[in-house]
């Protein structure tokens, strides 16, 4: 396997690509939670 990234896909057996990494903040509706949660992500993954 690859060296994981931000950017990393994997193919579905439809043929579309699914990102490998994602921050759950699909259905944030409070923008300072959005903020919280990719502060958070990003100063703990990256």
């Amino acid at each position: 396997m690859n060296k994981l990234s931000l950017s990393s896909t994997a193919a579905l057996a439809n043929g579309v690509k699914m990102p490998r990494i994602g921050l759950g903040v699909f259905k944030v509706e409070k923008e300072e939670e959005l903020l919280t949660a990719v502060k958070a992500a990003i100063e703990n993954w990256l």
